[in-house]
């Protein structure tokens, strides 16, 4: 993959991303392109194009546990992923005990994805075990373009008195793509698990929206 404005191991040998956001990218170049990874996806949409894990698995050997509510998206992660994935309400579950289910023993894991819609991206927040498990790399999607800044601030209060640091603020999708799309995600580290000179390098925040192309890209 050329042209990457943050380049990490194994970089050069890839193809192409999946995620709708670069949220993929993100991630391998926050932990430099770590192999055998874990994550904890909150809503996984489609198996592979706009999927945040699809690469990190298929090309990164990483592992996770996803869940879903959609059944027909659950099928497809069924007959198509190797991870672990459950179809239920998102708001609703019990992460220790899915994780367990999931075999992800460790309490410091990789990656937390957390895409819903609205009130439940953030309530979904609040009930993972953030008091015994710590997340390098987490995407939120607060879709500030359609609510306004209600769930991007409240995520972003609870974040920070956890210990994470924003490392890129106010990300859109492609607008060629998803031309009605504003700010919707944000993304944050646990600066105990992600080298400090690589925050400070891929650290973007302010106010202003930014399409991600134009941050992953040179």
């Amino acid at each position: 993959m050329k042209n990457l404005r943050f380049e990490f191991n194994g970089s050069e040998l890839l193809e192409k991303n999946y995620s709708q956001a670069g949220q993929d990218l993100f991630v391998l170049a926050a932990l430099n392109g770590k192999r055998n990874g874990t994550y904890l996806e909150v809503g996984a949409g489609p198996y592979a194009y706009t999927n945040n894990t699809f690469l990190l698995e298929t090309e990164f050997n990483w592992r996770g546990v996803s869940v879903e509510y959609n059944e027909v998206y659950f099928n497809d992660h069924k007959s198509n992923r190797k991870h672990h994935i459950e179809l239920v309400d998102g708001t609703k579950v019990d992460y220790r005990e899915l994780l367990h289910r999931g075999n992800i023993q460790e309490t410091n894991i990789d990656y937390l994805s957390l895409d819903l819609d609205n009130v439940n991206t953030l309530t979904a927040l609040y009930n993972i075990p953030m008091d015994t498990h710590k997340f390098a790399t987490i995407t939120y999607e607060h879709d500030a373009y359609i609510y306004g800044p209600i769930y991007k601030e409240a995520s972003a209060r609870y974040l920070l008195e956890k210990g994470y640091e924003l490392v890129v603020s106010n990300i859109t999708p492609n607008q060629s793509e998803f031309p009605n799309t504003g700010s919707f995600e944000d993304w944050w580290v646990h600066p105990d698990l992600v080298d400090r000179e690589i925050i400070n390098r891929m650290k973007s925040i302010g106010e202003g929206s930014k399409e991600w192309n134009a941050y992953i890209y040179k």
